[in-house]
């Protein structure tokens, strides 16, 4: 029989187990009464510190885009760019258009006589304008209409329209759930780019455009491109800048009905100082030049305004009174270049155009004034065979070889069309 061999006595193997046992005694007295109340300690601070950012964060966000809804927020330093404040460098005036726009057009627009109008300009902004409540009280509730019942339709594309194919009547069956319509090129919020081709804008909004920027003496301006936006009372847009747009020297022109917004105006870096400024029915915000490519926010909607029109359906007026729609043109592609081209080159004014084909190099440019559908009746066939298509819509077609087809349908008001294949 083999026993088993003890490397210690039985006496030896006692006393090391009394020691461990002391040894642990005395560690977890240790860990109890010095280690853990330290550690309790640095997690207690360590969170206290995390928390103290965050709130300190969290309230400098809240204080600067005006977004706490649990308690009121400060608006004292939100201006008022309806009269001068020259303490801020806002200088508040009456507005002297360098191109007048006709009695016509006002009226067709809804806009107020050019000699009730305001400006309002920043000294330290130069290229931003707001044109001060230059709509008229019983329009504000037309372009509201509007926008739901006509901007929110096919061929717009809606928010809506993402997850329910083929919507119509977007605004009756889901007004709480519309957020945002693009018309013309529509920008594609996934990749921040605008296509080459899309629908005609409505002849109203690109003849508001062109009179305004020739009237602010920035020059003519042919939107393609608009972005509707409907803000209710909770709503919010994050800071961000308009970048996507090819045209960049064409300027951005923004309609507001409805409820206020506080906007807020930075520079190109997040950094910068900001304005605060109220954004109220019937201003229209334009900027250009320096101004085009500026951080910009609005944080928080004010429902401070009352509508009331017996003449408008109880649903739009309730919809103005909780609500804000705000409308931004643009101009993405610079197509108007090939024509200004061929003008200066043979002296010639957009008068002596008419309905022909523009021999431009080796591409051709069609010009047809004041028609939203084209045939061969109008000369399509010097190009290429004709083709019919819906109004306003641009017609695709291609000639072969190194031969490059530049289509560029003009109305009255502006572009109706533009593609190059």
């Amino acid at each position: 029989m083999v026993d088993w061999q003890l490397r210690l006595t039985p006496k030896q193997a006692v006393a090391k187990i009394i020691v461990a046992i002391v040894g642990l005694a005395i560690g977890a007295y240790g860990v109890a009464t010095i280690y853990k109340p330290l550690q309790d300690e640095l997690d207690l601070r360590k969170s206290e510190l995390l928390r103290y950012y965050k709130t300190k964060h969290d309230e400098r966000i809240r204080q600067t885009f005006y977004k706490r809804r649990d308690a009121a927020p400060n608006f004292s330093e939100v201006l008022n760019l309806r009269c001068s404040l020259s303490t801020h460098g806002i200088i508040c005036s009456k507005f002297e258009p360098i191109v007048a726009p006709s009695d016509v057009m006002l009226e067709k627009l809804g806009l107020r006589s050019v000699s009730e109008w305001t400006a309002s300009t920043f000294t330290h902004r130069p290229g931003m304008v707001m044109l001060n409540n230059i709509f008229k009280p019983i329009s504000h509730l037309q372009w509201i209409k509007r926008s739901l019942f006509v901007y929110a339709e096919p061929p717009a594309f809606t928010n809506v329209g993402l997850r329910v194919p083929n919507v119509r009547n977007v605004f009756k069956e889901y007004g709480k759930q519309l957020r945002w319509s693009t018309l013309g090129l529509h920008y594609d919020w996934a990749t921040k780019i605008y296509p080459s081709e899309g629908e005609a804008l409505p002849e109203e909004l690109v003849s508001l455009s062109n009179i305004l920027s020739k009237a602010l003496g920035v020059g003519p301006m042919y939107a393609d491109a608009a972005i509707i936006n409907f803000y209710s009372s909770k709503s919010t847009l994050a800071p961000h800048i308009d970048r996507s747009e090819r045209q960049l020297s064409s300027p951005l022109i923004s309609l507001s009905f409805g409820q206020t917004a506080v906007y807020l105006a930075g520079g190109t870096d997040l950094n910068d100082p900001i304005d605060a400024f109220y954004i109220r029915s019937g201003d229209v915000l334009v900027v250009y030049g320096p101004q085009r490519l500026i951080y910009h926010a609005v944080p928080r909607i004010l429902q401070d305004e009352k509508f009331a029109d017996k003449n408008q359906p109880e649903e739009i007026v309730k919809y103005a009174n909780a609500n804000r729609i705000n409308i931004t043109l643009r101009q993405i592609i610079i197509y108007w270049m090939l024509i200004s081209l061929w003008l200066s080159h043979n002296g010639a004014t957009l008068d002596h155009l008419g309905k022909r084909v523009l021999e431009v190099g080796n591409s051709s440019v069609i010009v047809l004034l004041g028609v939203r559908s084209w045939g061969e009746q109008y000369g399509c066939n010097e190009v290429g065979r004709s083709r019919r298509d819906s109004p306003g819509k641009i017609a695709r077609r291609s000639t072969g070889g190194n031969f490059q087809c530049n289509v560029v349908v003009v109305s009255e008001g502006g572009r109706l069309g533009w593609g190059a294949w």
